[in-house]
């Protein structure tokens, strides 16, 4: 089972996302296709760190979480901006959106 705040990061980045495409249906199915894969990764690695693995493998899937939830941090600074304005942070998530 996936600990609380992880499901909540997902449902913000759901969100988010959604915003940040202004609710077209299309690009917010396109946008979460492309980071899905990201989020079950993380999901992998944190059924890992529950299964309690040795020490060399903890510690490595210790410090991947931590950058992952920094890069993660720097998505939804991303996607908020893009919701909030027109600029190159919405240019950028439309051409996302678009793949």
């Amino acid at each position: 089972m996936l600990p609380p705040y992880f499901t909540s990061l997902y449902r913000l980045f759901l969100r988010t996302s959604s915003a940040s495409v202004l609710h077209q249906s299309s690009a917010v199915r396109n946008i979460r296709s492309l980071w899905r894969p990201v989020f079950t990764d993380a999901a992998r690695v944190i059924n890992k760190l529950q299964t309690k693995p040795s020490d060399h493998k903890q510690k490595s899937c210790q410090n991947w979480l931590k950058d992952w939830e920094t890069q993660m941090d720097r998505t939804l600074s991303l996607l908020h901006a893009s919701a909030t304005s027109r600029g190159l942070p919405h240019q950028l998530t439309r051409n996302l959106s678009q793949l």
